[in-house]
């Protein structure tokens, strides 16, 4: 009765981490974002750039910059004031070729924003 108690406990232990990993990778954990967001602050502050929410790396703009600080390297030529989502979404792949190119490219992203590796 020990043993399926435990098992019982266990696997309700196993499941609440489950659905913290899941909240935390739908955003939904807002102590991580703030963590998140501070970490990018504190690198995006070589640039004198932040951002208030990671919404505001969309554009494409503050994550290439983010890539460069991170990296060391030079991205190339980006859209440093995109106007259309066309010029936003040309950023954004930008940003992924380069994480390409430094070998990081085992994460997928779905179209409802769901990803893996």
């Amino acid at each position: 009765a020990d043993q399926s108690a435990e098992a019982a406990a266990s696997k309700k232990d196993l499941t609440e981490m489950y659905l913290k990993v899941i909240n935390i990778i739908k955003g939904n954990n807002i102590y991580l974002q703030d963590v998140i967001l501070d970490w990018v602050n504190s690198r995006l502050k070589a640039r004198e750039l932040s951002v208030e929410t990671l919404s505001d790396l969309k554009d494409g703009v503050k994550l290439l910059h983010l890539l460069e600080i991170l990296s060391g390297d030079v991205v190339g030529k980006f859209y440093q004031q995109p106007k259309t989502e066309v010029f936003m979404v040309e950023n954004c792949s930008i940003a992924l070729n380069f994480c390409k190119q430094k070998g990081i490219n085992k994460i997928r992203v779905g179209a409802q924003g769901n990803f893996a590796l």
